[in-house]
């Protein structure tokens, strides 16, 4: 299901492949996105309860689905421990707002070696020892001149 609605992020030019997995349109995530992770985030919720869960599956879902914490917070808390409790909106910010967050993140800077392009328009004293190493950045985009 997961990868299903990834295609379609892709289709609609929520999400892009290139350089990796990145989210490009956030209400895009809450509305596709944010239900499959919460389930996902469910089954792990149940392995890691502390003392029994008394809350229906249905509630909790609406929980890590909600925007508005706290018009979806009575129905949750009354049936678990404060432990558990505390695992739960763990949970939640994870769901709406650190996943969101990481998955919109691009990695733009790669250590790498020089590419052929690169190597044919690097200045010909420039030492052997600039062109079989990694290049050092002092910033985004800008490599040093070490």
């Amino acid at each position: 299901e997961l990868r299903t609605v990834l295609l379609k992020g892709y289709a609609e030019r929520a999400m892009q492949r290139s350089p990796h997995l990145v989210l490009l349109d956030s209400g895009f995530y809450h509305r596709e996105i944010k239900p499959v992770v919460a389930r996902w985030v469910l089954l792990w919720l149940r392995l890691n309860w502390v003392g029994a869960c008394n809350v229906p599956v249905s509630a909790l879902l609406m929980f890590l689905n909600c925007d508005d914490v706290e018009a979806c917070r009575g129905p949750v808390t009354s049936g678990l421990l404060p432990e558990s409790i505390k695992l739960l909106n763990l949970a939640a910010d994870w769901t709406r707002s650190l996943l969101p967050h990481c998955l919109s993140k691009i990695n733009r800077v790669s250590y790498g070696l020089l590419t052929p392009a690169d190597l044919a328009a690097v200045d010909p004293r420039t030492p052997l020892s600039r062109l079989i190493m990694a290049v050092p950045f002092i910033g985004k985009d800008v490599p040093s001149k070490a």
